[in-house]
């Protein structure tokens, strides 16, 4: 399952999502980087998507400021956490090694081709066997 597909109403999402972001974000809150063993798992209400876990102050905090945004100014600490959450970070993480794992298989398969239409006498002086 991967990290954007995280729902917070499912309890064994909950529960994938809570021990990846654990070690994604190292323990420590997806606000302001406190260490705690007692991280809480931070949802958007509209959407449903799980973004990270926060910290009890910075989880209470971030949803009075979400209530009230339209009425406050902006706060850019709780605006960069809510445009790059720790769950989209890991997402772009995981599509970023994809993509490098791909481009590692499409290498191997060109060498391999490559190798393969060698002839013995190349091969052997080219590998060196």
């Amino acid at each position: 399952m991967t990290a954007f597909a995280w729902v917070y109403a499912n309890a064994a999402n909950r529960r994938l999502a809570r021990d990846t972001l654990r070690r994604w974000q190292h323990g420590r809150c997806g606000i302001c980087g406190w260490e705690t063993d007692r991280l809480h798992l931070d949802h958007d209400h509209g959407t449903g998507l799980v973004r990270g876990l926060l910290c009890s102050g910075c989880n209470t905090q971030l949803g009075v400021y979400e209530l009230r945004r339209r009425a406050r100014r902006v706060e850019p600490h709780w605006e960069r956490y809510l445009t790059t959450t720790p769950a989209a970070s890991y997402a772009e993480h995981l599509r970023q090694e994809d993509v490098d794992t791909a481009r590692a298989d499409d290498l191997v398969e060109r060498l391999a081709a490559l190798v393969a239409g060698m002839t013995p006498e190349r091969r052997a002086a080219t590998t060196g066997r």
